[in-house]
């Protein structure tokens, strides 16, 4: 006959095994859970990214836009001159703050940004770094778009880790 102890060891083993497999199934969960709330979050940024009015906002700024130097930037495209394009080139940059402060702080994949949106995102930082240099110069304001800057870093870093070549993205495609 089976003696008491060894049943209460067996009913003891029984209990930790439940335990272990409870929270090993716990952990998977959480981990899914969090995976899926980082892809709907990076799918709305993207969807909001990709939309026509961003994307039209983002091939003007890209594409249309041109200027000598600060000055003339500023003329064109600044207040009190161009309220429209000072709003538009805000808000561009204001979703790729967002999309920076995401990145660094680790909510979204960096990975996945580069996957879809590292182009645009390098040839805007790149067309724009004169003027945002300029700005912080002009402003006394060294951290003005930082952010986008920190995103731009990690596109250039996710290039050069993935051995991907560095794009000559010419204007001349595009115009007349």
């Amino acid at each position: 006959m089976i003696e008491l102890s060894t049943l209460q060891a067996v009913r003891e083993i029984v209990t930790i095994v439940g335990v272990i497999a409870g929270l090993t199934y716990y952990i998977f969960t959480v981990r899914n859970q969090e995976k899926s709330r980082q892809a709907q979050l990076f799918m709305s940024i993207y969807n909001n990214h990709i939309s026509i009015p961003t994307m039209a906002i983002m091939v003007e700024m890209w594409i249309e836009w041109d200027w000598e130097d600060f000055d003339d930037y500023k003329e064109k495209y600044m207040l009190p001159n161009n309220r429209e394009a000072q709003v538009k080139m805000m808000h561009y940059f204001a979703s790729l703050e967002g999309m920076g402060v995401l990145c660094k702080k680790g909510l979204i994949d960096s990975e996945l940004v580069y996957d879809s949106q590292y182009g645009s995102i390098i040839g805007i930082w790149e067309k724009y770094l004169p003027i945002i240099e300029e700005l912080r110069v002009r402003q006394n304001a060294p951290h003005i778009y930082e952010d986008p800057e920190y995103l731009y870093n990690e596109m250039i870093r996710m290039r050069a880790k993935r051995g991907h070549r560095q794009e000559t993205i010419s204007q001349d495609i595009y115009t007349k």
